[in-house]
């Protein structure tokens, strides 16, 4: 019952950070400079603009292909690639932790391959969030140089620094390493308190 419990908890934090996964992916900005300047990874901003403006369908500006991807920089492939594999996996784990929260019995040896996923997923994300942070490294010091200077020049400090596809790909990384304690609570559980 205990470990039933425990993985109604992994299933609820893995749906946020699954959320959360997704909406990184699907917004736009991963860096802020000012109110109209961002960078994202599938869409720019002149794009998003474009489809507002004419108050068309935004698959048609914002449609991805692989030329696209191929006139990617390196940095924000492997960024891509990590987040789409991140969201299989996630779909993975919550799929595995139904089915082993249905089982009645063998959840000792079933959990552990949970465990398994769970740190899939982070290692996913984390290298997700690393290579972007490597990779702006210089850029997140200027922000942090430049914030007075901008609130001088009337941009206010929230409109400079990480984007919110960044923040949410960082919180969803922090909530994929929660609910790997979790399932590691889980096994806990399954094996002493059966």
């Amino acid at each position: 019952m205990c470990s039933f419990a425990v993985q109604i908890i992994y299933g609820i934090v893995g749906t946020i950070v699954l959320g959360m996964t997704i909406t990184s992916l699907a917004m736009d900005s991963w860096t802020r400079v000012s109110d109209k300047d961002f960078s994202g990874l599938l869409c720019p901003i002149d794009k998003v603009q474009k489809a507002i403006e004419n108050k068309g369908d935004f698959s048609q500006y914002c449609s991805f292909n692989f030329d696209q991807f191929k006139g990617m920089d390196y940095a924000s492939q492997i960024i891509l690639i990590t987040i789409i594999l991140a969201i299989v996996a996630e779909i993975m784990c919550l799929t595995y932790n139904f089915f082993t929260a249905c089982a009645c019995c063998c959840k000792t040896v079933l959990l552990p391959v949970l465990t398994g996923l769970s740190l899939i997923t982070v290692l996913l994300l984390g290298a997700a969030v690393g290579v972007y942070v490597n990779q702006n490294e210089g850029r997140i010091g200027e922000f942090e140089k430049y914030m007075d200077d901008a609130q001088k020049a009337g941009i206010t400090k929230d409109l400079i620094g990480q984007g919110n596809s960044f923040i949410f790909a960082t919180v969803a990384f922090i909530g994929a390493i929660l609910n790997t304690i979790v399932s590691f609570v889980a096994i806990f559980c399954a094996a002493t308190l059966v």
